[in-house]
């Protein structure tokens, strides 16, 4: 601007030819600062756009139970809260597997891990639809929105009789870890 200015004066002083030359290179001089000011401008667009992918992508990760892949103890309660607020009727159903210490106790955290994957995969199968959470630890919990306690109180028990009806044993050395149940 000051530039401008300065070759504007140039132009109205008594050599017009000579204020016109700097007119000229100014001008040249703007356009090529105006080019370097666009190309940033993409470039800033580019990572604002890169930034923005990665916060859904780390947001997404701040819900989700990293040993399960269900939603977590956050995401559950940010939706009842929106139930609340929209006052849609939801039954919750919170599932804590039995004697779950002695299975990390007696056969090792990583069988443990294992169990908990195994029971977020079924509870998951038998409550399609729903939201299924791990509030922590052994401690699963399923929302069934517009779904009265009855209703859900089913689907629970469908889950919990399939899981009694098994019993668990290692894969690799065949020991057994006996019934699961919740």
């Amino acid at each position: 601007g000051r530039d401008l200015q300065e070759g504007a004066a140039a132009l109205e002083s008594a050599d017009p030819q000579a204020g016109l030359g700097s007119l000229i290179r100014i001008t040249g001089a703007i356009l090529e600062r105006t080019r370097v000011a666009e190309r940033k401008l993409v470039q800033a667009e580019s990572e604002t756009q890169t930034l923005r992918q990665q916060l859904i992508v780390v947001e997404e990760e701040a819900r989700k139970d990293s040993l399960t892949g269900l939603a977590n103890r956050r995401a559950f309660e940010d939706r009842c809260r929106e139930l609340d607020a929209n006052a849609i009727p939801a039954t919750v159903a919170i599932c804590d597997l039995d004697h779950f210490k002695l299975i990390n106790d007696g056969h090792g955290h990583a069988v443990g891990d294992r169990v908990l994957r195994m029971m977020a995969r079924r509870l998951q199968r038998a409550c399609a639809g729903h939201m299924v959470a791990r509030l922590g630890g052994e401690e699963f919990v399923i929302l069934f929105e517009r779904r009265d306690a009855e209703e859900a109180a089913e689907l629970v028990e469908r889950a919990r009789r399939s899981l009694m009806r098994r019993e668990f044993v290692l894969r690799g050395t065949g020991e057994r870890i006996g019934q699961i149940t919740f």
